[in-house]
Order: structure tokens, then sequence, then C-alpha cells
């Protein structure tokens, strides 16, 4: 039987095409070869779940999450930035090697998943400026992805 977070990037990308959030051709996933080099150059192995938001969301979509740096190519200097944010907030942990930040805003918030594991759909953690530990936000990814469809539609 198939995960079925394995497709919620097809899903989300419905449904913000379908809310009217984003255009058809504002929506441009990764491909395979991206997604690869992005494990590659983080040296984890990501979650499917998140795999299947880069396949079909991953270099733009649309007006969901605008104004964050979740998009390829920039996930590589995301997590760079992560890192010099938990020494700066003076976060007892480090930020591991096997964590992943997959989305940051303005460098003071930025959520994450521990790709330790092998969990196809991990939780999610955020570190915020001003907070001495990270906590956990969400029991999934893909929970944090439709709370975001969520709170978009709620704005918007």
């Amino acid at each position: 039987m198939t995960d079925p977070k394995t497709n919620i990037g097809e899903e989300v990308k419905s449904k913000i095409i379908n809310q009217g959030i984003a255009e058809t051709e504002d929506v441009v996933g990764c491909t395979r070869q991206e997604i690869e080099n992005i494990e590659e150059t983080c040296g984890v192995t990501l979650p499917s779940s998140y795999r299947s938001f880069l396949r079909h969301l991953g270099r733009s979509s649309g007006s969901f999450l605008q104004g964050h740096t979740c998009h390829y190519p920039r996930l590589r200097k995301l997590q760079d930035r992560a890192k010099r944010a938990f020494q700066r907030e003076g976060v007892e942990s480090e930020f591991e090697n096997s964590y992943f930040a997959f989305l940051g805003s303005q460098s003071v918030v930025f959520y994450y998943f521990d790709t330790e594991g092998g969990r196809s759909d991990p939780p999610v953690y955020v570190l915020a400026e001003g907070r001495e530990s990270p906590e956990r936000y969400f029991d999934s990814y893909s929970e944090w992805l439709h709370s975001q469809i969520e709170e978009h539609a709620e704005v918007f």
C-alpha cells in the first residue's frame, strides 16, 4: 500500500490552484536531479512527504508561502542561516546535521524537521528569535502544510 503522504505535494498543489491561491503556471516543482542535489549538498535523506512537496511545488508555489525562504535553490543557504540562528539565540542544543530547515522567515523564524530515523512525515519544530529553545510545532510535515493553506485562506 502506498503511503498517502507521498502524494501530499500533488494534493496541496491541487488545493491551492482550486482555491485560487496560485495559478497553474506559477506552481513549479523540482526535478528529481534537483531534489537529489538538495539531499547531497545538505547531507540528508529527505522524508517522502517533503520530497513530494518539492516535486510539485519546490521551485515556486505562486502566492502560497510567498515572502518566505522555502524554494529551490535557496534551501542550502537556509540551512546555514538556521545554524547561525541556533548559535545566535543561545540554544542549548545545536542545529544537528540531521535537521533540515524547510522554511525561514526573515532569518528570525525557522521551521525544520529531523531527517534521522527515516520517518516519511516527521514532526515539525520551530525556532523563533527570542526563544531559548525550539518547540515541537506540528506532529507532521503534512499537518503543517495543510495549516498553511488554511492560514493563507484566512488572510487572503
